[in-house]
């Protein structure tokens, strides 16, 4: 039941992840929403979304950190320090975002002069000014990326086709919510932070079929 798998993912987070890992598979976190998926599945890994981790004690975080570094940032420092994400292969940061770029730089400098483990810290610059120069640089950040985490190009249509299909449910899903308007915001708010924490065809299952089960089969996205 989705019910079931968003509260259990949300109760323990790392849990699919660490599982994927243990059974021999490659995982790979990232934080932030610009961070290319499509990448990251088509590296043959199974990613994780790390920006909605539940908050921890923060004392080793704040060995390092100052009081400006936002609060999911300082949360991700702090998980990384206690090795909680030593399963992953890399972690992903975004520069567009003041606390995670810094966080990056950071983790770099610990682990080179504390000898603090982790997974390999990568850093994702993607330009956002309209014009063809930030498009260029834009695509070879995405090039840089897709070589560091080992992304098969022949690989990338399916990827791109897989993470079409959660678009596709989420929308199905949004105008469900608007049309028919019995739908808690607060389980759709679960959902949607659950949906890169677990196994992506096992999440987008149990979506597809509760929807099917309780809105009726005219919400199905069509494969496009």
């Amino acid at each position: 039941m989705l019910e079931k798998l968003v509260a259990d993912t949300l109760f323990n987070p790392l849990a699919a992840g660490r599982t994927y890992s243990k059974a021999g598979g490659t995982v790979i976190g990232y934080a932030g929403f610009e961070i290319p998926v499509e990448l990251i599945i088509a590296a043959g890994a199974m990613p994780v979304q790390l920006s909605g981790l539940m908050p921890a004690d923060s004392k080793l975080a704040d060995k390092y950190l100052e009081d400006s570094f936002e609060p999911f940032v300082r949360v991700l420092a702090e998980q990384y320090l206690q090795g909680n994400l030593d399963f992953l292969k890399h972690i992903i940061l975004p520069r567009s975002n003041d606390s995670a770029q810094r966080l990056y730089y950071y983790l770099c400098e610990l682990r080179r002069s504390k000898g603090v483990c982790g997974p390999e810290p990568l850093i994702y610059d993607l330009a956002k000014i309209p014009r063809e120069t930030s498009r260029l640089y834009s695509e070879q950040s995405t090039r840089r990326l897709a070589s560091e985490i080992g992304t098969i190009e022949a690989d990338l249509p399916k990827a791109i086709s897989r993470r079409n299909q959660r678009r596709w449910l989420f929308d199905a899903l949004n105008r469900a919510r608007i049309r028919q308007r019995n739908m808690q915001g607060s389980f759709i708010d679960r959902v949607y932070r659950a949906s890169d924490l677990c196994d992506a065809d096992i999440f987008d299952t149990e979506l597809s079929d509760w929807m099917e089960n309780n809105h009726g089969n005219n919400l199905q996205p069509q494969n496009r």
